[in-house]
């Protein structure tokens, strides 16, 4: 089979397209083989090929990456019963596991969920590792993680969703997304626009840059989404440094400008898809947290930079811990780190959801062939992508 390898770490074009690469085996009861016809890249995967966090997860080399995609079951397992071969299926790999930039992989059966039939792979290979988390991410907060539960019986039971509740039904929720242009955060948009606004009376604040507005925008519908450009605020001088310490301090910040001109007091979950410590501290020191009923910040991305060092393990663990602690303060936000997935929410979002009035398609692919991964990665390592960044791969020739 074709796969796209790498010897070794680096941060420069070093993938290597094997064309004669070995298909692997399945070797355990509860797997799947899939004959990949896409795969995304995610920040993750630029992480591991750079060595920026080899000192959590350490590749064996040569390794083939990717964490998610799309494809037709080849093979399944003796004890495999909810897939057959021929069903067309997306999913990702669970924790330090990758190989999806090749024409096989290897799941296990929990990671994987049916592809919508309205998707192409294409478009079915954007979600499943972003959409995984994101559900993870809203979940952190009771009231959402209630709503997500609630219509996952409803799916279990009649294959649908629950009806959207009555206005008199719908209560107040206002949500904060940062990075809301990427592929996560873009997601995260969509899952709050398209699904949350059915049963809350649901006010999103989207944060991204100018460039990006009008996209963010798109995502939306109705009045419910208010896109802020980080660039007029303290933002601007990235997110490793607070407010306060900005070079662009003379500026508001995210949270300022929300109280100021928008008048909010407190935003009820705010998921962080940028991580570093500007956001969480903007949070804390310009919002007034105590107003809400349940105030959570869930970030995707430890506090701290992004190359994993003994140092940097010891900075994020420290303030993970002083994060941890603040939250049974009343007047800080309840601190979570986002992590794990589950099959049955991965459905709902993308069965359920993301087809609602096709949302899906408002996610801009930016798509690249299975010899041109280089390429692709040099578009994710620029941290400029809006959407998601798709490898298309070739058939098998025989």
């Amino acid at each position: 089979m074709q796969a796209q390898m790498i010897e070794d770490y680096s941060f420069e074009d070093n993938f290597i397209l094997q064309k004669d690469y070995t298909i692997p085996e399945i070797t355990k009861e509860n797997q799947v083989l899939v004959q990949m016809k896409a795969a995304s890249i995610n920040q993750a995967d630029n992480h591991l090929k750079s060595g920026n966090v080899k000192m959590l997860i350490k590749l064996h080399f040569p390794c083939i990456l990717g964490k998610d995609g799309s494809g037709i079951v080849i093979k399944v397992g003796s004890k495999v019963t909810q897939f057959k071969i021929g069903d067309e299926v997306c999913g990702s790999l669970s924790g330090s596991n990758s190989g999806t930039f090749a024409q096989y992989c290897v799941f296990e059966e929990e990671n994987l969920v049916m592809k919508p039939s309205l998707m192409s792979f294409s478009q079915a290979a954007a979600f499943p590792l972003v959409g995984g988390t994101i559900i993870e991410g809203f979940k952190c907060h009771p009231k959402i993680e209630q709503v997500i539960k609630r219509n996952i019986q409803e799916i279990d039971k009649s294959g649908h969703l629950l009806e959207p509740f009555e206005n008199d039904q719908l209560e107040d929720l206002k949500v904060l997304i940062i990075g809301a242009s990427g592929g996560t955060g873009s997601t995260a948009v969509l899952f709050a626009c398209h699904f949350l606004s059915r049963y809350f009376n649901v006010k999103i604040y989207a944060v991204c840059s100018e460039r990006n507005v009008e996209l963010v925008k798109s995502l939306g519908k109705d009045n419910n989404l208010i896109v802020i450009d980080y660039l007029k605020t303290s933002a601007k001088g990235g997110s490793q440094q607070t407010h306060k310490k900005s070079e662009f301090s003379d500026l508001p910040s995210i949270c300022q400008l929300i109280r100021n001109e928008y008048g909010e007091e407190f935003i009820d979950f705010i998921l962080d898809t940028v991580g570093g410590c500007y956001y969480y501290n903007d949070v804390c020191k310009n919002l007034n947290n105590c107003k809400g009923d349940d105030v959570i910040f869930a970030s995707i991305v430890p506090p701290g930079p992004e190359v994993i060092t003994v140092k940097s393990i010891i900075g994020m663990s420290y303030k993970m811990t002083v994060n941890g602690v603040k939250s049974f303060l009343p007047t800080f936000p309840k601190y979570s780190l986002v992590f794990g997935k589950e099959q049955k929410a991965l459905n709902l979002l993308m069965n359920h959801v993301l087809t609602i009035d096709n949302a899906f398609e408002r996610i801009p692919l930016t798509q690249f062939s299975l010899s041109d991964l280089n390429e692709g990665f040099k578009l994710i390592a620029s941290k400029r992508t809006a959407g998601k960044i798709v490898i298309d791969i070739p058939d098998i020739v025989k």
